[in-house]
Parts: structure tokens; C-alpha cells; sequence
């Protein structure tokens, strides 16, 4: 570890061994349910379950995966100083965590200011005179269009044919966020501190 004395977390090394292992045991499981509820929506989609039942796997994957991404960044931390310092130490102690995929940050955002996107549709659905708000798409082609008329902010959530995830316009790869807590569980569970939960 580095030789910046922590404010909030452990000096002692044993002590802060055990703190860190409780935030990667943390970031594991998450990844574990990213992992299940992915599978779980591909499974769904394959035997024709209804859009909400495969939407809510994604949602939460992706609700799991931002949480992650909250652990491991300082970006949204009300407590800038802790978030710092916890991140400093998560990456001085697992250098080479996987990056999160392109995207996630940009629907972490929107989804967690969920009321102001609907409320920024609202006002666009008025300017164009077309209150139609299309939700729980799944399967569609990339390059669908809305329908005519139809205000820009038109589609909440959708899940093209590609397994991107789409809420308003930004996007997420849901392969890649399968792909990226396979490769936080590989890297974080080969490490020598590596223990399970009791």
C-alpha cells in the first residue's frame, strides 16, 4: 500500500486487509448477480417471456453494475473526501480492476435522475404536441426509428437486438457488463486475501 496515511479507513494493515476484503467481497457478489440476472433476461427473451419480466433482469444487472461502478469511483460521492480515500486504496491494492464499460457512467446518471428525464419528456412530448412514451422495447433493431411525430425523448427503456441497453439516448452494451463482472470476479478472486463471507 501507498504511505499516505488514510483519514478514514485503517492504518493497520490487518485491519485495512479486512475492510478492503468487505469491499470486494461486495463488488463479487454484484458482479455474481450481474452475472444471474443477465443470464436470466437472455433466458427469458429465448422463451418469449413478456418484455417487463426480461426488463426487470436487465434493470437490475444494470442497477448492480452501477453500483459497482459507484464503489470504484468518486464520481457522485457526497463525501468526496472518503470516496477518495476508498478508491485510492481499492486501486492500490487491485491496480488492474477491470474498466467499466462505456456508457454505464452516462446511464448511471439518467437513471438516477429517472424523475427529470421524465419530466424533460414531458415538456418535449408538449412542443410536438404527442404525449406517446414507448417503454420495455426488446429485440429491435438498432436503427429503429420512433414514429412519426413521436417527441425525440419518445422511448424510456429498450433492449435492441444487439443486447444494448437504451434509456432516453444513451446506451449499454449489457455483453459488456456480462463480460466485465466475469472479469472483476476473475481478478478479484485470485488474490491472496481472497476469503468467502462466514
Amino acid at each position: 500500500m501507498e504511505n499516505i496515511k488514510n483519514k478514514y479507513f485503517p492504518e493497520n494493515e490487518f485491519l485495512l486487509n479486512q475492510v478492503l476484503d468487505t469491499y470486494k467481497r461486495e463488488i463479487v457478489l454484484k458482479a455474481e448477480w450481474i452475472i444471474n440476472n443477465i443470464s436470466k433476461s437472455i433466458s427469458f427473451y429465448n422463451q418469449r417471456k413478456p418484455s417487463k419480466e426480461i426488463m426487470e433482469n436487465v434493470m437490475n444487472a444494470v442497477n448492480y453494475a452501477m453500483s459497482i461502478y459507484r464503489l470504484i469511483n468518486v464520481a457522485g460521492a457526497r463525501n468526496k473526501s472518503l470516496a477518495s480515500e476508498r478508491v485510492r486504496l481499492l486501486t492500490a491494492r487491485w491496480p488492474e480492476l477491470p474498466k467499466a464499460p462505456e456508457g454505464l457512467k452516462l446511464i448511471r446518471d439518467d437513471l438516477e435522475h429517472f424523475e427529470e428525464r421524465l419530466d424533460s419528456w414531458v415538456v418535449d412530448a408538449k412542443r410536438v404536441g404527442n404525449y406517446s412514451l414507448g417503454d420495455l422495447g426488446v429485440g429491435f433493431s438498432e436503427d429503429m426509428k420512433l414514429m412519426e411525430g413521436m417527441s425525440d425523448k419518445g422511448y424510456l427503456r429498450s433492449i435492441s437486438n444487439q443486447w444494448n441497453f437504451k434509456f432516453w439516448e444513451h446506451s449499454v452494451s449489457l455483453i459488456a457488463i456480462f463480460d466485465w463482472a466475469q472479469d472483476l470476479i476473475t481478478y478479484l478472486t485470485q488474490d491472496k486475501y481472497w476469503y468467502e463471507p462466514l
